[in-house]
């Protein structure tokens, strides 16, 4: 059965028609079987079914967020996401779950099929990053802006576009850290502990590993003249670690799962600003 296996997360697909195969370069092809170090039993399977446009609901009654290009609306428990292109008269995709989710519809329209009928799966950015928001939120977890991964421990290196990730990540690798990711890393409660997961949406350094890892420290990046670890109160942490999460800002009930699984996660993992310059690097 094809599907993604990103956070602890099993997106098994079921389509009414051929799927076309991603070239093997491609980031998520890594991605097509469970993490090293985790079994397919530990993940959590979320069914993705994909279906003609025409069989869609209209739009929920209620708007969450609207863009030229996206938008979500509500009713009740029932999320629905819309993708179209600036001026289409009909959506690329739909997108419709009911929270909590272990399932989601995904109306495609016949943009999304190629000249020999098979169909380039929706199941790729933006919905699988807003998909994984909601399944975070009710795990406990995030999806944080972060290079990530393992050399003395598990760590997380978080910051904003502009924070130094992939600097850093390029100075990790040179120095013999197995890197995860330069760009988006997942951290979400796994086997009795707090872990870090690969994504595979890459940074300039084109970083996306199928691996996870036990978390033992989170560092916010700072870059500076000097190289230090400035210790950190969590109060003072969960201000500056936010900029660097993906949050449903949109949905207020699931945002606040967000922030009370983010809050567990400062309390538990040690953290700290990590001051750094381009010559040198710490974990």
């Amino acid at each position: 059965m094809p599907g993604l296996h990103i956070g602890g997360f099993h997106f098994a697909i079921h389509s009414v028609v051929p799927l076309f195969s991603s070239p093997p370069d491609r980031p998520s092809t890594a991605f097509s079987s469970p993490p090293a170090g985790a079994a397919a039993d530990d993940e959590m399977p979320v069914n993705v079914r994909l279906l003609p446009l025409r069989d869609a609901t209209p739009p929920a009654s209620r708007t969450l967020f609207e863009s030229p290009v996206w938008s979500m609306t509500a009713d009740g428990d029932m999320r629905r996401i819309e993708m179209r292109g600036r001026g289409c008269a009909e959506p690329y995709w739909v997108a419709q779950f009911q929270l909590p989710f272990r399932r989601v519809d995904v109306y495609f329209g016949p943009g999304q099929l190629t000249a020999d009928g098979e169909l380039m799966s929706p199941l790729s950015y933006p919905l699988d990053q807003l998909l994984l928001m909601y399944l975070l939120a009710e795990a406990g977890g995030m999806l944080m802006h972060a290079a990530g991964g393992v050399k003395t421990g598990g760590a997380v290196y978080a910051g904003p576009s502009g924070a130094g990730k992939t600097t850093l990540a390029r100075r990790l690798l040179a120095e013999g850290c197995e890197m995860f990711s330069d760009d988006r890393i997942i951290v979400r409660p796994w086997a009795g502990g707090l872990w870090l997961f690969g994504t595979p949406w890459p940074g300039d350094a084109n970083v996306a590993a199928n691996r996870c890892a036990p978390l033992a420290h989170i560092h916010i990046l700072q870059k500076s003249g000097e190289d230090r670890d400035e210790p950190l109160a969590p109060a003072e942490a969960l201000a500056k670690i936010i900029p660097c999460c993906s949050l449903p800002w949109f949905d207020p009930p699931v945002l606040e799962q967000s922030l009370q699984g983010l809050n567990r996660i400062l309390r538990d993992v040690p953290h700290s600003i990590l001051h750094f310059t381009k010559e040198a690097a710490q974990n």
